[in-house]
């Protein structure tokens, strides 16, 4: 596996609001958490339980965009919270392909990819747009 999230990528990804900002570090540092298991060929119970702490704090990550926008009165924000439901309900269903044993069925660098793609695209496509909101809204 050699595909890794490029520090400059990260960078690039800050949206310029400090708490979401460090919230995406975070859980990108979960996500290579994730990634280091799966080269380590962890078995599939570590690998629940990674999922799980991604999935968990992703949760707490977007109820706290989701008070942000609701505190500034984000026009987009039912889109938004009905796209973070999405992707919290496709990363529940890779974890529990994995806790049913059929990691075999998911090559593990797809898995990996799936979390950093959503991620990213959901950066690119969705925060961005909440964050610069919010610098006008202040």
């Amino acid at each position: 596996m050699t595909r890794r999230i490029p520090i400059r990528l990260i960078e690039k990804l800050e949206v310029g609001h400090p708490s979401i900002d460090a919230e995406h570090r975070d859980l990108l540092a979960l996500v290579e958490g994730f990634r280091n298991q799966l080269e380590e060929d962890a078995d599939s119970e570590s690998l629940v339980l990674a999922i799980g702490e991604i999935i968990e704090y992703t949760r707490r990550h977007f109820a706290n965009e989701e008070a942000l926008m609701d505190e500034c009165g984000y026009p987009e924000m039912a889109r938004h919270v009905r796209i973070h439901r999405e992707l919290l309900e496709k990363a529940a269903a890779q974890q529990e392909k994995v806790r049913q044993s059929r990691l075999i069925n998911i090559e593990p660098i797809k898995l990996y990819s799936f979390l950093v793609d959503w991620f990213i695209r959901h950066v690119v496509e969705e925060d961005r747009k909440l964050a610069d909101y919010l610098k006008n809204a202040n």
